[in-house]
């Protein structure tokens, strides 16, 4: 019995320590990612990565350029791709950390250059513009397009952290056609490496025999709509049964450059409205005519050159701006030069009073916080059409008025006012807006709201309340001396 008794305190013993040993086992951590380096080329591209571990895991990487798919997982969701886009720079390296309670694990990234190792200066858009013309030299550029002036033969306005240049003519490669541009399939918002030359036409810097070497996919800062459901207080009211378009640009810091309610009939915004600050500084006039990426290029007028055949019972109609190019600066002011911002002006009107109009909204914003404005066309009677530089050339219609309605807020007094101007788009005889003018030019918000059928700063009352803001849309601006001092 003594020898049983041995035997089974010595199985019990064993079962013990057998029992403790896989315990502890169970309860060891355990994380190994593979493979533990992956490499892309140039275009880009993802590829799978496993992740074996006995616990919950997460990644994440500090390059914004590598993304991982999912961002974390279980011992039972152990895959995740890993995507990175084209390289459009030089050679970069990267790294995926994977965490499992205490445990890490990395997987190394790398991507090979964006442009060929050879003997092509890469500089940078305003070191470009410095250059001495030359039929010889070749340089590596490189930024985002912010438009796109001519789609059938690549003509486009590339822009870095230094300036712009205008591209004129894009290649798919080295003494392509430029006619091929399309085979590329780039847009507005795509960031691209070029090879190009210097060159200066008519005063215009510019690339010349450009060719195409590399894209990263991007996307234009802006939103497309039926009608605006933002709380901007620069907006009019706005509806789905106008069947007009509703478009918002936005810098690339995501604030809003400026909107416009486009007419793709009329190839005509009905208004644009924007935000004014005294901060806004304006760079060296562009001209950068180009269509508008939020809207289809079918619509829009190809506005590169002046209007064709303008000219109607002695009255010439040019490109006039809705949003002041010179209220912007950068890649804001690029902007306003799309087509959705401009429209067919009286030559007289343009350089006479509407401008002398724009020179006080200049007067008036270094005064206040904010300026919100608002700048329409009356199409309501309408006689007559321009062409555009198309083939077959498009029309577009010829506002038969102009209107500007302003908002002025001051941040320190906490208040707002507004003022009103209408003006017929021909020649007018006023030349000096700081000058008394009749009520049919110079009016409160109101009687312009009640001329055009139309809800200007449609957000004012949930700011002030309804009785302030019928108050202040009220006011005749003649009678306040903040326009006129």
């Amino acid at each position: 019995m003594k020898t049983c008794r041995t035997f089974i305190l010595v199985l019990a013993t064993a079962f013990c320590v057998m029992s403790c040993t896989k315990s502890e086992k169970d309860n060891e951590q355990s994380l190994s990612v593979s493979p533990t380096a992956l490499t892309f080329p140039k275009e880009g591209g993802s590829q799978t990565i496993t992740i074996n571990s006995t616990g919950n895991w997460t990644g994440s990487s500090v390059e914004n350029w590598i993304k991982l798919n999912p961002g974390s997982g279980s011992p039972t969701v152990n895959k995740a791709e890993v995507t990175v886009p084209s390289n459009i720079e030089k050679a970069r390296e990267g790294t995926i950390t994977i965490t499992s309670g205490v445990l890490t694990a990395v997987v190394r990234v790398s991507q090979g250059a964006g442009y060929a190792d050879d003997d092509i200066k890469k500089i940078s858009i305003a070191e470009f513009r410095r250059l001495n013309d030359s039929a010889t030299d070749w340089y590596r550029l490189s930024g985002e397009i912010v438009s796109i002036a001519k789609e059938e033969y690549g003509d486009l306005y590339l822009l870095d952290e230094t300036g712009y240049i205008y591209v004129y003519g894009l290649a798919p490669e080295k003494d392509g056609k430029n006619e091929d541009f399309s085979k590329i399939g780039l847009k507005a918002g795509d960031r691209i490496s070029i090879i190009a030359q210097k060159k200066t036409y008519n005063g215009v810097v510019e690339t010349d025999k450009a060719y195409f070497e590399n894209k990263q996919a991007g996307t234009y800062p802006g939103i497309k709509a039926d009608k605006a459901t933002c709380g901007y207080l620069e907006l009019p009211a706005t509806s789905e049964e106008d069947n007009l378009t509703y478009v918002c640009h936005y810098d690339g810091n995501g604030e809003r450059n400026y909107s416009a309610y486009f007419d793709t009939g009329k190839r005509l915004s009905s208004w644009v409205c924007f935000p004014y600050c005294s901060s806004d500084k304006n760079d060296s006039r562009p001209d950068s005519y180009a269509y508008d990426p939020l809207v289809e290029q079918e619509y829009q007028a190809d506005l590169t050159r002046s209007f064709q055949n303008r000219t109607f019972d002695g009255e010439e109609f040019i490109r006039g701006h809705m949003m002041p190019n010179a209220a912007r600066g950068g890649r804001r002011q690029l902007d306003a030069f799309l087509s959705t911002n401009i429209m067919p002006q009286s030559s007289v009107l343009n350089t006479g009073i509407w401008s002398s109009l724009e020179e006080m909204e200049r007067v008036w914003v270094r005064k206040c916080d904010t300026l919100y404005v608002v700048v329409g066309t009356d199409s309501s009677e309408s006689k007559y059409q321009v062409e555009d530089n198309a083939e077959p050339a498009k029309k577009v219609t010829v506002p038969n008025g102009i209107y500007r309605a302003v908002l002025a807020y001051n941040k320190e007094e906490d208040s707002y006012i507004g003022i009103a101007a209408y003006f017929e788009n021909k020649k007018n005889a006023y030349v000096d807006f700081t000058k008394t003018l009749p009520d049919t030019m110079l009016m409160s918000i109101d009687a312009l709201e009640e001329k055009l059928g139309l809800d200007f700063f449609v957000n004012l009352p949930a700011v002030v309340g309804e009785a302030e803001a019928k108050a202040i849309e009220a006011e005749n601006p003649a009678n306040n001396k903040f326009w006129w001092q």
